[in-house]
């Protein structure tokens, strides 16, 4: 027979797959405002001070600007394309250069004035001290 019975046809497991497929199309999909702009993160807070670190392999140190004002940082830097060779083209690009600003909200007011940055194997790690006004004070209750 040429023509299925469309009697017994049933789409549903089709339809099935078909989502499931979709699904894990757009699973790991972030739109473009949803993810960050330039490298990843992370925020330590600890009783006094907090610190972040930045993933900037292949970026210089004279080529990293911090600054800090209240609760707010603000990191930019430069990653400058290297080629092995005047005689060599790009065949694929997957590491990414150029400028980037990222700002981050502290958990609390910055000292700007004693924050201490370093990088080593191309990790950027700042330390920035809580305001001195902004410490929690104990109270002594009188008897």
């Amino acid at each position: 027979m040429l023509w299925p019975n469309w009697d017994l046809w049933n789409p549903w497991p089709e339809m099935s797959r078909l989502q499931r497929e979709m699904n894990r199309w757009f699973r790991d999909y972030q739109p473009a405002t949803q993810r960050p702009q330039g490298p990843p993160l992370n925020l330590w807070q600890g009783s006094d001070s907090c610190a972040v670190t930045v993933e900037l392999p292949g970026v210089a140190s004279k080529d990293i600007e911090i600054s800090v004002l209240d609760d707010q940082m603000t990191i930019r830097a430069k990653r400058v394309t290297e080629s092995p060779g005047e005689d060599y083209a790009a065949v694929r690009r997957e590491r990414g250069s150029g400028e980037f600003v990222r700002t981050v909200q502290l958990p609390f007011r910055a000292d700007p004035n004693k924050v201490e940055a370093e990088i080593k194997k191309g990790v950027l790690c700042v330390k920035a001290p809580r305001l001195e006004a902004d410490k929690p004070k104990r109270i002594t209750v009188k008897t």
